[in-house]
């Protein structure tokens, strides 16, 4: 038996890093990103994000970046060999891209932007492929963060909600319940969000990172 002791981290405690053969992590979130920001402007402390990745099935563990007052760190992602994580430092202002090397433990920073660059943290995320920073706002606009030189807003439906990047295309899930419930697939252009496609099903992330239409 392969006993793993982190302190401190409990409930959800181990969870695949998706597209990943033997990378898992462990995380303590008290909250998402956007309640952080909005502790953090009232006025509160928050006590920063907790997280450790374990590799299987030596059970190797260390923490790629430090718990710090005031530093949220979103789950991990897999990109092009290294885990990728978002980090945003209400501290100093800012959004960070951070590709970790599972090989040294060392980390790099692969973007830096100034949080000024969002209207606020709501939905805020990465995903690929490539490598893309976005939000999916509350008042139904669709932004693509980063890279800068694919910057773009747009409008989305009300029940849509970003799934995922495949090249230069964009895929939503839209749902409806009138009279019944259903869902939708929804395919809009990288550039201008353009939509280019829509049939029935529902989009499911597997294991491997890739995604199965339902």
């Amino acid at each position: 038996m392969n006993i793993i002791k982190i302190k401190g981290l409990t409930g959800k405690p181990l969870e695949k890093v998706t597209g990943t053969e033997n990378w898992y992590y462990s995380s303590k979130m008290i909250c998402d990103i956007y309640e952080a920001e909005e502790m953090i402007q009232m006025g509160h402390k928050f006590e920063g994000s907790e997280m450790y990745l374990i590799r299987y099935p030596d059970g190797k563990v260390f923490q790629p970046i430090p718990k710090t007052e005031n530093v949220y760190i979103q789950r991990p992602i897999w990109d092009n060999g290294k885990i990728v994580l978002l980090q945003v430092d209400f501290n100093q202002q800012e959004i960070a891209i951070i590709h970790v090397n599972l090989e040294d433990e060392s980390h790099e920073y692969t973007a830096k932007l100034p949080l000024s660059s969002v209207n606020d943290c709501y939905n805020l995320n990465i995903t690929q492929s490539p490598l893309t920073l976005y939000r999916q706002g509350s008042e139904k606009q669709f932004e693509i963060i980063w890279p800068i030189h694919e910057r773009v807003t747009f409008t989305i439906e009300p029940r849509e909600c970003f799934t995922h990047r495949d090249g230069e295309m964009l895929y939503f899930s839209i749902w409806d319940e009138n009279p019944d419930y259903k869902e939708d697939v929804r395919i809009r252009k990288v550039s201008n969000g353009t939509l280019v496609d829509q049939y029935p099903g529902i989009l499911y992330e597997m294991l491997d990172g890739n995604w199965w239409l339902l």
